[in-house]
């Protein structure tokens, strides 16, 4: 269904912070009309090159990258004075279903090819598809990597360092589990209950991996790892986080969930969403939701797209939505269930 050209703005600057700590901090509320239905709009307006402003990926819990909490809560305990929820994650197992980077360091890698937002302090954006993969030397022979401290599971090695928390235990059966300490594999270990990670290294944990790969895996060899993303501006960015499908590209629609390993019906469902979007002017950002109203209807992905074009969305990113969407500004939140990252605003002093 396509929206109908006009905007009704229900209420311009629903809650517009006049103090100067809060410049260029816009919290709007609208409502579009589409033919026969009306979909309610909050969105959260702000500009990345405002120097008392930052953006940062955070998640529940400061000491590891497992576990989930309300919106609200994350944004609190890390001093947020707004955000909106973040990408996807394993909601029983409460870990990281995409790319989390933030400050140089990859928390988390991407998975699947999913769609991502990079950015810094100077307002420099990058919303685009992301892939990132590690690499292993280990006696000059290479092992490259399935996943970087996550919830997604499939067949190869994947690496868990400290970031994931103090210990690893196994996701799978039949795990086979390799210490690296110091740039140097040093052991094998059991993979039958929580495993210490090193701060000074990581652990290797295969999964039906390659035979060859597993021979290569020498106990005493001395290892080094390098990572590499496509497109490379990823690498550059000092913050990234990952969710998908990537919705608009330069204000046209680019919408195709199973490249980005989407289920057929994720896009048709009618759902709570959230997104982030840029527009024409450098630096601004979007932080939209979606959320359930009396009077008004849930979009399908292709209606999301097309309501952040209305909007002014030049490059345009679905967040994860139904249940965990959610917009935090000072005490105003709209989410239903605990989540596991966000993208949380910052003011400096």
């Amino acid at each position: 269904m396509k929206l109908h050209s006009a905007i009704f703005l229900v209420a311009i600057a629903w809650a517009t912070f006049l103090r100067p700590a809060y410049a260029n901090l816009v919290v709007e509320q609208h409502l579009l009309v589409p033919l026969a239905s009306q979909f309610s709009v909050r969105l959260l307006r702000l500009n990345l090159q405002n120097p008392r402003l930052q953006m940062r990926p955070r998640w529940a819990s400061p000491n590891q990258v497992t576990g989930t909490a309300p919106l609200a809560q994350i944004a609190q305990t890390h001093g947020a004075i707004a955000g909106i929820n973040g990408g996807f994650f394993h909601v029983q197992r409460q870990m990281p279903l995409g790319a989390i980077k933030t400050d140089q360091q990859w928390y988390g890698g991407a998975i699947l090819g999913r769609g991502a937002i990079a950015w810094n302090d100077q307002g420099q954006i990058l919303i685009d598809r992301l892939v990132y993969g590690e690499r292993l030397t280990i006696n000059q022979s290479l092992i490259f990597l399935q996943a970087l401290n996550s919830g997604y599971v499939k067949a190869g090695i994947a690496r868990y360092d400290s970031n994931w928390g103090e210990f690893y235990t196994p996701l799978t059966q039949a795990e086979q589990i390799f210490v690296v300490q110091s740039d140097r594999l040093t052991s094998q270990v059991s993979g039958e209950s929580a495993i210490p990670i090193p701060r000074d290294g990581y652990l290797l944990v295969a999964r039906q991996a390659d035979p060859k790969d597993l021979a290569k895996l020498q106990l005493n060899a001395p290892v080094s790892l390098d990572s590499r993303t496509m497109p490379q501006q990823f690498s550059v960015f000092p913050q990234v986080l990952g969710a998908g499908p990537l919705l608009l590209k330069q204000g046209q629609i680019v919408l195709d969930p199973k490249r980005e390993g989407f289920s057929p019906g994720f896009s048709t469902t009618k759902a709570a969403r959230s997104a982030i979007a840029t527009t024409s002017q450098p630096g601004e950002i979007l932080l939209v939701t979606i959320p359930t109203q009396a009077n008004s209807t849930l979009p399908n992905l292709e209606q999301t797209a097309q309501i952040l074009q209305k909007l002014g969305a030049v490059d345009a990113l679905n967040l994860d939505g139904g249940g965990s969407s959610g917009l935090f500004n000072s005490n105003d939140i709209n989410s239903k269930r605990p989540v596991h990252n966000a993208l949380l605003i910052f003011l400096s002093q």
